[in-house]
């Protein structure tokens, strides 16, 4: 492909980068929610929010190249491209809000844990991953979300 056949189907750089936002947190966002709605009716808050983690990070490593580049560009996107993206990250952290909150409900996260915090560090270290996976080193993605899903949960219960 020719660097001018990009211009064919998007008007600027800006439009492309957007376009690579928006794709890479739907992409995420739908397999998130693919994987806690694939579990039974009677599964525990404490499953769907292990669900949603492992789902996050398997995304971000191994599924999608968009989701990859959208944890990896978005600090760094110009304000007018920053604010187009806003409304899809904050319905993706809507939905984990709701996520983090049935499991307070449920008594099972530590007591006094500001929800809001703790879901931009959960976020933070799934992003992370993209940053310093490596399969060479002998880990496949389904490890790391593991791990992932492990040392998450020990924060967010305190266990």
């Amino acid at each position: 492909m020719q660097t001018g056949s990009l211009y064919y189907h998007f008007t600027s750089r800006e439009q492309l980068v957007a376009e690579i936002l928006h794709l890479g947190i739907q992409t995420v966002w739908s397999h998130v929610r693919t994987a806690v709605d694939a579990l039974p009716a009677d599964a525990t808050p404490v499953e769907r929010v292990a669900a949603a983690i492992r789902a996050h990070t398997i995304c971000v490593l191994e599924i999608n190249d968009y989701a990859s580049a959208q944890t990896r560009i978005v600090g760094q996107v110009p304000p007018a491209i920053a604010i187009t993206h806003r409304d899809d990250r904050r319905a993706y952290g809507d939905y984990w809000h709701a996520l983090l909150v049935d499991a307070d409900d449920a008594g099972v996260l530590a007591p006094g844990l500001d929800l809001f915090t703790a879901r931009m560090l959960c976020f933070g270290a799934m992003n992370w991953t993209a940053e310093w996976f490596d399969v060479r080193r002998g880990l496949a993605a389904f490890d790391v979300a593991d791990h992932a899903v492990a040392v998450l949960l020990a924060g967010l219960t305190g266990t």
